[in-house]
């Protein structure tokens, strides 16, 4: 989310764009960012990160890649946004197996044990014009 903050900013900054849409996609990076990426995830998730003060975010773990539907709802006189975001995700086998090559894809299914979950989260936060979360 940090990036797609900075993204909405910037936006702003730019072209005082009022909506847009932003999207976090894991697929996009290299096999060893992957692999990296998947192996962090695995141990936020399953709390072994704490056991040396890992700081791993786990719902971004958990999502994978997702995507995010934004809109700039005020501007404060100090130059925050106050923004409104829409997440959407889809948690599948897909997503639970590492590498992200398509024939995992096959796996997904809509009933019974480990079927798809759709997701939609909307939270609304202030962020100041470098894209940082602001109180």
């Amino acid at each position: 989310m940090n990036d797609i903050r900075k993204e909405v900013a910037r936006g702003w900054e730019e072209e005082r764009k009022w909506e847009g849409n932003a999207a976090y996609s894991i697929s996009e990076l290299s096999f060893p960012e992957m692999v990296g990426t998947y192996a962090e995830d695995m141990a936020g998730l399953s709390g072994v990160d704490n056991l040396w003060g890992g700081d791993t975010n786990e719902a971004q773990s958990l999502l994978g890649s997702y995507a995010v539907k934004y809109e700039v709802k005020s501007v404060d006189p100090d130059g925050s946004l106050v923004v409104r975001y829409t997440l959407t995700n889809d948690t599948d086998m897909e997503s639970a197996l590492p590498g992200y090559w398509g024939w995992q894809e096959r796996l997904n299914h809509d009933r019974g044990p480990g079927r798809d979950i759709k997701e939609a989260m909307t939270w609304t936060e202030r962020i100041g014009p470098d894209g940082e979360p602001r109180e």
